[in-house]
């Protein structure tokens, strides 16, 4: 498996950096309006949520997106006596912009996600949200309100059914989603995959046209527990030999057990004896019992790893209370603001982010470019990145947050 070698907090600030101003090129200060009125809706009676959320702009604004890339060459030189082999890296820079074009949308895009009560969902809306106005395309979010593949199921497949539809946007969390996509692409819909796809099946056999979103996912696994035990051990917390537990809390999750995998082989790599502990689902009253037993039992347990964003926020909230703090590390997945705070008040180690904003973005540009190229999509899988968050870029990564959280709230996109 290829190794991430950037563990280098320094380095991972500067990527924090890097990834705030893209978003910021996007928010200029000169920002787009949404229409009053248009709001996303929690529906009572079917326990799922789903509304139009996106209208574009009243007048063209010119947006400046830029990308950063990185390449590498292989140089030879003779040094005498002998010949030496060296590679180079070099960084450049491509700057795109982009004039939103004024009037009706050209097109009509369906997000399918998979809880829309997830924290990281808020972030996912933004970049979404932002795509849409960028591209001229109407949008809606729907899906469940609490994990239920079957709901999700049932919610994509009438989208399906929805003859003024010209793309679905599918979070892929289980096999059961493969049929909504096979379904959207007999009917001639655009389906394109975002945040989970299951890595196990060949690339023409998933139902995506294109897909985007943090993979390979073992290794994001690997990184964050190497990153925590880096971390961890600089501050005296953690040694080789110590012993944890590695929680998954959804492990019938296909991406779930891939980054336990990952983290199972960064804890034998380093020498750390583990149990692994299955969680209970999303419940997270019960989730909190469990990590609270399992500590309880094993009271020189010195280090916690999530193989999931949804519980690491509280994983904080337990060590507090059986007075942990500061004692044993902490890390899991996922940025939002109950994690950044554990990590700002020193109760977790660090987290990975998998950039959910542009996990919202890129599957739009993603499906709109297949529609306008006629039946193109280039690059057909984005990999969104990672991220690892510590105390030494908290404040900037909470500041990020809270920004992203109030341009959604205020925009009236959404109501959870």
């Amino acid at each position: 498996m290829p190794r991430d070698k950037d563990l280098d907090e320094e380095e991972d600030a500067e990527l924090l950096k890097i990834r705030m101003n893209r978003r910021r090129a996007l928010s200029t200060s000169a920002k787009i309006g949404v229409a009053a009125g248009v709001a996303a809706v929690v529906a009572g009676v079917g326990g799922y949520f789903g509304g139009v959320a996106s209208a574009p702009a009243a007048a063209p604004t010119t947006i400046t997106r830029t990308i950063e890339k990185t390449a590498e060459r292989t140089v030879t030189e003779t040094v005498s006596p002998s010949v030496v082999t060296r590679t180079e890296t070099t960084a450049t820079t491509q700057t795109i912009t982009i004039t939103p074009t004024a009037g009706p949308p050209k097109y009509k895009f369906a997000y399918l996600w998979h809880i829309m009560g997830w924290p990281g969902f808020i972030e996912a809306v933004a970049g979404s949200k932002r795509a849409a106005e960028l591209y001229n395309v109407e949008i809606s979010w729907n899906g469940p309100i609490e994990y239920d593949v079957i709901k999700m199921r049932e919610i994509g497949l009438s989208l399906v059914e929805r003859a003024d539809l010209d793309a679905i946007l599918g979070s892929n969390p289980e096999p059961p989603l493969d049929e909504v996509g096979w379904k959207a692409r007999e009917k001639g819909k655009v389906y394109v995959s975002w945040n989970t796809e299951n890595e196990d099946i060949p690339l023409d056999a998933r139902p995506g046209m294109g897909f985007t979103g943090m993979t390979p996912f073992e290794q994001s696994g690997y990184r964050v527990l190497k990153a925590m035990f880096k971390i961890a051990s600089e501050q005296g917390i953690l040694k080789k030999g110590d012993k944890g537990m590695i929680f998954n809390e959804a492990p019938q999750h296909f991406a779930l057990i891939r980054l336990q995998r990952g983290q199972e082989e960064a804890a034998k790599e380093i020498g750390l004896p583990y149990d692994l502990i299955s969680g209970a689902g999303f419940d997270q009253a019960k989730n909190e019992a469990l990590m609270e037993s399992y500590q309880t039992g094993h009271p020189d347990s010195k280090w916690w790893a999530n193989a999931s964003g949804g519980s690491i926020g509280f994983m904080g909230d337990v060590a507090d209370r059986l007075g942990l703090k500061g004692k044993i590390a902490i890390c899991g997945f996922d940025v939002h603001l109950p994690v950044l705070e554990g990590i700002k008040r020193g109760s977790v180690t660090c987290t990975l982010s998998q950039q959910y904003f542009w996990e919202g973005y890129e599957p739009l540009l993603q499906a709109w470019q297949y529609l306008e190229n006629k039946g193109m999509v280039y690059p057909n899988r984005v990999n969104t990145g990672t991220l690892i968050v510590s105390s030494e870029n908290v404040d900037a990564a909470m500041e990020y947050m809270e920004g992203i959280n109030k341009e959604v709230r205020e925009s009236g996109l959404i109501s959870i």
